[in-house]
């Protein structure tokens, strides 16, 4: 029978995605690869994409298959066709969904975004009063990839994007992990994404935290090294597929090269506007998991 990635990480992004993948690569029976988000079957977005055939794919995982095979591709519960690609590549998968109280789960994304250099709005309120204007077309950053990755609320508009994957998968086959709960109860909520996968945890576990927010000391360099110009890009593209295999061996030179930093400061008056607009996310969503810490 020929063996199939088992089991995916949707996201949300920055709701613990890149922590549960650590923890679950420290287990002899589970493989998550280097490039741990492919976002092969993101089809939609088709730039955005790491990996583009099912050959390629599979060869991320080599002869790991005889381990409990994961993809940890968090713009998949975003996207409106993953749900429906991961169902025709593996119909048996397991999926993990994880959420985040919307606005602080925003306001990260932007600060991560800002880091890659995909958003150039470095205050959060302005950039969340752009995503109409971005919704059309305008004021999209040239180096943001994919502009749908900006709006901030349909991100996290997590009702629909659960449902697509319960209609799917089935609540037996989905596991919907709160970040909040994840954060405060590590090792409970591991344990229960341990059972609903089905292996067993054999090894002590470091629940180190991961994932910090972080500035580039020299933003500019970074954002030219992330994305080049001209040829550079291309010989940058051609040396990542073909060399080193996608294999991120440039993010250790970013990180080196960043400091952790406290984000800046929201007026209480712009965050409760704009919390204000998931309100109605929030209460859909709880009807969907039920209890939730928000």
């Amino acid at each position: 029978m020929h063996k199939k990635v088992n089991f995916f990480i949707v996201g949300a992004p920055k709701c613990g995605t890149t922590a549960l993948s650590d923890y679950l690569n420290q287990l002899d029976d589970v493989f998550i690869p280097e490039i741990k988000e492919p976002h092969y079957h993101c089809v939609e977005w088709d730039d955005f994409r790491r990996i583009k055939t099912e050959k390629e794919y599979e060869g991320l995982y080599n002869k790991n298959f005889d381990k409990l095979c994961g993809d940890a591709s968090v713009w998949c519960l975003f996207s409106e066709r993953s749900a429906e690609e991961i169902k025709r590549y593996n119909d048996s998968a397991k999926i993990i969904i994880m959420i985040r109280r919307p606005y602080e789960a925003a306001v990260s994304l932007h600060s991560q975004l800002v880091y890659s250099g995909r958003e150039d709005e470095k205050d959060f309120v302005k950039a969340w009063d752009l995503q109409r204007k971005r919704s059309m077309g305008g004021a999209v950053p040239k180096n943001a990839i994919i502009k749908e990755h900006l709006l901030y609320k349909e991100v996290y508009d997590y009702p629909a994007q659960i449902k697509r994957y319960l209609d799917m998968f089935g609540k037996d086959g989905v596991k919907i992990v709160v970040f909040e709960d994840f954060v405060d109860k590590t090792e409970k909520v591991f344990g229960d994404i341990c059972d609903f996968l089905g292996v067993k945890i054999k090894n002590r576990v470091n629940y180190e935290k991961v994932n910090s927010n972080r500035y580039h000391r020299f933003p500019r360099l970074a954002y030219f090294m992330m994305r080049p110009p001209g040829p550079l890009a291309w010989m940058k593209a051609w040396l990542k597929r073909y060399i080193l295999k996608g294999k991120p061996v440039l993010r250790p030179l970013y990180k080196k090269f960043s400091v952790k930093r406290e984000r800046p400061m929201i007026s209480n008056q712009d965050k409760a506007r704009i919390s204000e607009e998931f309100v109605e996310i929030e209460k859909e969503t709880k009807k969907i998991v039920g209890s939730l810490p928000w």
